[in-house]
C-alpha cells in the first residue's frame, strides 16, 4: 500500500490478497464488502506514502482445516507512547491463483493496547 499511486494500484493489490466474494465483520456486527474495502484504501492515495501507517501483525494463532487456512492475529501500530491496535481473525482459501483472503474479522475496534510500555488490554490481575 506504501507504493501505490492509483486506484489501479490498490485494486491490483486487493485481488492479489482477497477472494472476490471476500466479507468482512466489524465489531458492532456491521458487514463490509469488498467494494467498500477497496473504496476505504482508495483514501489512503491522499496521504503521502512516507506517511501512509504501516500496520505490524503478530500471529496468535494459525489453523489449516482441509480447503481453509484461520489466522488470528494482533494488528497495531506505534502512535508515539502507544501501541494502538485490535485483535482479528482471516480465513483463507485455496484458488486456483493461489491463497486467498475470503473472510475479515475484528473482534474490536483499534484502541490502546500498551501505553507507555505497559499492557493495557490484559484483565486486572488480583492478588
Amino acid at each position: 500500500m506504501k507504493d501505490a499511486k492509483t486506484k489501479d494500484d490498490i485494486a491490483r493489490i486487493v485481488n492479489g490478497m482477497d477472494a472476490p466474494e471476500w466479507v468482512s465483520t466489524l465489531p458492532a456486527g456491521e458487514t463490509m464488502t469488498r467494494a467498500e474495502e477497496i473504496a476505504g484504501l482508495e483514501g489512503l492515495l491522499a496521504v503521502p506514502p512516507e506517511k501512509r501507517p504501516v500496520p505490524t501483525l503478530d500471529f496468535v494463532y494459525v489453523k489449516e482445516t482441509g480447503s481453509n487456512i484461520l489466522a488470528v492475529y494482533w494488528v497495531y501500530r506505534q502512535t508515539g507512547h502507544q501501541m494502538v491496535g485490535s485483535l482479528v481473525r482471516d480465513t483463507w482459501v485455496r484458488t486456483a491463483p493461489g491463497l486467498r483472503r475470503i473472510r475479515h474479522e475484528k473482534f474490536f475496534p483499534d484502541r490502546v493496547l500498551v501505553d507507555n510500555g505497559k499492557p493495557v488490554i490484559l484483565p486486572p490481575h488480583n492478588n
